[in-house]
């Protein structure tokens, strides 16, 4: 995580989506995973995005229909390369702020919080911070993204005995995880079956018969 501190670890990572045809193909996938969880929510929603990274989703989350968007990260240098992103895109004004979830409780509470590929990167006790970050911050919608033993890159990854660099759990540990803090999950979406661990929820509160637009 401490690389993505850096200016030069930030360029790095704006450009990590552009660099062969199998890291496009999963920008590609995921960008059409949360074209699809967003359409089913009220497109004037607010909307968290946290971490908001280098700004890869800039144009699809803050699409001129919304009121407020914030962009949220822990690393300044991933703001500037976002606020680069953003202006790139021709988006919308987004707010933008300074925030670890794993060390802070959330400000306010926004409709939609959108959380891409951190939970992947936490030790136990960081996960929790971060979830409870999450549980706290939306009102109406989560979508977050997880390492999951359940693809086959996710299952041999969690038997492996060197270090990885990312932190696997069963869906099952993820359903739990949101349960205990009054959310279910309403989607579950694949990257990939064979080549990618990520997988995408989408999670309303516990108690809503669907999602609602």
């Amino acid at each position: 995580m401490d690389r993505y501190l850096t200016d030069g670890g930030a360029a790095c990572y704006a450009g990590k989506y552009r660099r062969g045809w199998t890291r496009r193909g999963t920008h590609w996938r995921e960008t059409g995973i949360l074209r699809r969880m967003l359409a089913g929510l009220d497109p004037a929603a607010s909307v968290l995005n946290l971490p908001c990274g280098a700004g890869r989703f800039a144009e699809l989350l803050a699409a001129p229909s919304r009121p407020r968007v914030v962009f949220a990260d822990s690393s300044q240098a991933m703001l500037d390369a976002a606020r680069e992103a953003l202006a790139k895109s021709g988006a919308r004004s987004v707010e933008l702020r300074l925030v670890d979830v794993t060390r802070t409780k959330p400000a306010e509470r926004l409709d939609v919080v959108v959380c891409v590929r951190l939970l992947h990167h936490l030790d136990e006790q960081a996960f929790a911070s971060a979830v409870d970050f999450l549980a706290a911050s939306a009102t109406a919608a989560i979508v977050c993204t997880f390492a999951s033993t359940a693809t086959w890159k996710g299952f041999w990854r969690s038997r492996r005995k060197r270090a990885v660099r990312e932190v696997t759990r069963s869906p099952a540990a993820m359903e739990a995880a949101f349960s205990a803090r009054g959310w279910r999950v309403a989607e579950v979406r694949r990257v990939s079956a064979l080549f990618s661990s990520q997988v995408w929820l989408l999670l309303t509160p516990t108690g809503l018969s669907g999602v609602i637009k």
